[in-house]
């Protein structure tokens, strides 16, 4: 079983980041790289849901013996969200998905 790239997208919006109520509220934002603890341990505990969910759906489809290789971006430990490189590209497309957003709510 081979997979690139594709496991880091989440299966759904976890409600937390859509609730203004919510200490975890994204303020309308897709990604996580200058918000809040409570906001990055969210989308961390929606990443495990679905890893969780992935890993017990390729269990039942992997023979014994057979091999899994995935590639997942990460970070390494101790770094923190806000200080990873791709953090430019993340926050550029998520202004860009809001500027369309904006555009299609104009017209």
């Amino acid at each position: 079983m081979y997979s690139s790239f594709a496991l880091h997208w989440l299966s759904k919006v976890p409600k937390e980041l859509l609730d203004n109520g919510s200490l975890a509220w994204n303020k309308g934002k897709i990604h996580y790289t200058s918000a809040s603890k409570e906001i990055a341990n969210v989308y961390a505990a929606q990443f495990a849901k679905d890893m969780d969910t992935f890993f017990n759906a390729r269990a039942g489809e992997i023979i014994v013996g057979g091999m899994m290789i995935l590639i997942i971006p990460g970070l390494a430990d101790g770094v923190h969200y806000s200080q990873d490189p791709r953090r430019l590209f993340f926050d550029a497309f998520n202004q860009s998905l809001l500027d369309m957003v904006k555009l299609v709510s104009q017209n």
